[in-house]
């Protein structure tokens, strides 16, 4: 189910995510450290919050890195998911997972894909996963999850959902 996922360094996506949107486009984002999470941790030592959550292999179980924030949908339309990530360290293989879910039907995901430390870019630096043109309809309780897989220490950033009334 790879369907539609890219991954990116595109500076051009890094410095616009912020800016107004299209017209009929609303724009959502969740800093890494409002989201909830199975394993990983807020990173400790600032005074203010960090506005990410890490994972590191040595210390954290692979798995639900994490979960939510949950979108209660109410209109038809379609989406484009923006994850802002970066690898620190890579260890070989899996890196990590991301899907998006109805959570009235965690069975069938929307959309899903596994990227390797191959496919990462080579020096520490943040970048993108996206997917675009997801249709949602009314009733869904959108979740945009990301799980780590071991092969690689892992900082989230933000996730931002565009959502587009059709």
């Amino acid at each position: 189910m790879n369907t539609g996922f890219s991954l990116t360094i595109d500076p051009m996506i890094i410095q616009n995510h912020e800016n107004s949107n299209l017209l009929g486009t609303e724009a959502y984002w969740w800093m890494g450290d409002e989201l909830p999470m199975r394993t990983g941790q807020i990173p400790q030592g600032y005074i203010t919050r960090p506005g990410y959550k890490m994972f590191n292999y040595n210390h954290h179980g692979i798995g639900h890195f994490s979960y939510g924030p949950y979108f209660d949908n109410t209109s038809l339309g379609q989406i484009n998911v923006y994850y802002f990530m970066d690898a620190v360290r890579r260890l070989g293989g899996k890196a990590f997972s991301v899907d998006i879910v109805d959570a009235n039907d965690l069975e069938h995901p929307l959309t899903s894909a596994t990227f390797t430390v191959n496919q990462l870019p080579r020096e520490s630096s943040g970048f993108i996963v996206y997917v675009r043109g997801i249709r949602i309809k009314p009733g869904q309780k959108l979740e945009f999850r990301v799980f780590a897989e071991g092969g690689s220490d892992l900082r989230l950033f933000m996730i931002r959902m565009e959502r587009d009334a059709l």
